[in-house]
């Protein structure tokens, strides 16, 4: 199957600067948040040198999840609750819904170390649009990046900060073209 393009942007950098991160992985799935509120992972690679073998690899790179714990009808809501959260969360973040699209900014956590929370949001930001938020649906942490190749090593990952304005229309203009 190949995949559908369901958006297409007219992306100009506006003033977004990629930047170069190294990091050290210790374990399998280990985990890196990063101070901005959210990023796209460009690309990342994992070296390591154990008894002198000398490797090197993409790193396998997902983002940080959570799920609400209700139907959300509204589009005018400004608080969530949350269960199955990664931990150790870094306040504000974007949380993106991979069902609808919506990238919502989190200002504020009642529990950013625990797996349930209530999340105070602000709906709609980088140009996407408000929609209802289903039961269970799955929401990704956009500034907490787990590293999931076997290798441990040192991981140096290029990565596109997002906008800490969520009024940025980021994913905002379309074209026909």
């Amino acid at each position: 199957m190949v995949a559908d393009l369901t958006t297409k942007v007219d992306f100009q950098l506006m003033h977004l600067v990629p930047d170069i991160l190294m990091v050290t992985k210790a374990t399998q799935s280990d985990w890196v948040n990063l101070s901005y509120p959210g990023v796209i992972v460009l690309n990342g690679a994992v070296f390591t040198s154990i008894a002198d073998t000398v490797t090197n690899a993409l790193e396998t790179i997902t983002y940080g999840t959570m799920k609400s714990t209700a139907a959300y009808a509204t589009v005018t809501a400004t608080s969530i609750v949350i269960d199955s959260a990664s931990i150790t969360r870094l306040l504000p973040y974007y949380i993106f819904n991979g069902t609808t699209g919506e990238m919502m900014l989190v200002t504020a956590d009642t529990a950013p170390g625990s797996a349930g929370a209530t999340l105070t949001i602000k709906r709609g930001c980088l140009g996407t649009t408000a929609v209802a938020i289903a039961d269970n649906a799955p929401l990704y942490v956009m500034n907490q990046i787990f590293l999931g190749n076997a290798a441990v090593g040192k991981v140096m990952m290029v990565v596109l900060p997002f906008p800490a304005n969520p009024g940025v229309k980021l994913f905002g203009a379309q074209n026909a073209s």
